[in-house]
């Protein structure tokens, strides 16, 4: 279960402080500075994850003849907008015959054979962190402050490939 505290960046702060068993303020911005690093290596389509982490809009094409199609970063929140392509311009259409299935796909309730391309402007990424991700980010921050280790450097990719491997990627 996702912890509460995560959400809010004063909290992130002493949490991420108290797990390196650092006191005072001297270190603060280097810890913010480690955890955004560590948020970029594990988010979006390059990320370790191949997870969208933080809430973000994101866009997909659709392939024309298939009704279920999996979009490239889930968690899938919301099916923001939906375009289709007529005559070389892109015109959007009613959104709510779409839907979305699990996390990961999007139902559409005609695919157009014959090719009219759609795009889907999508928003992915947690309200909280699971803790799963919290646990990875922990490690990815100890590693940038203070060395990598062989043990937490196994400890991660271990993590990494278990949260994949789970299909939670």
């Amino acid at each position: 279960m996702a912890d509460p505290a995560w959400a809010d960046p004063a909290q992130q702060l002493e949490l991420l402080k108290l797990h390196l068993r650092i006191d005072g303020e001297a270190q603060d911005d280097l810890i913010k500075l480690h955890f955004e690093a560590a948020i970029d290596e594990l988010d979006g389509e390059g990320g370790r994850l191949n997870r969208s982490l933080l809430p973000t809009t994101r866009e997909a094409m659709l392939s024309p003849a298939h009704e279920v199609q999996p979009l490239p970063l889930r968690p899938i929140v919301e099916i923001e907008a939906v375009e289709e392509r007529v005559a070389g311009v892109w015109t959007e259409i009613d959104k709510e015959p779409f839907a979305i299935q699990g996390d990961h796909s999007i139902v559409q309730p005609d695919p157009v054979l014959g090719g009219r391309e759609r795009r889907v402007r999508y928003l992915a990424g947690y309200a909280q962190l699971p803790a799963r991700v919290m646990s990875i980010l922990l490690l990815l921050v100890e590693e940038k402050m203070f060395g990598e280790e062989p043990n937490r450097t196994r400890s991660i990719n271990s993590q990494i490939s278990s949260f994949r491997l789970a299909g939670l990627a």
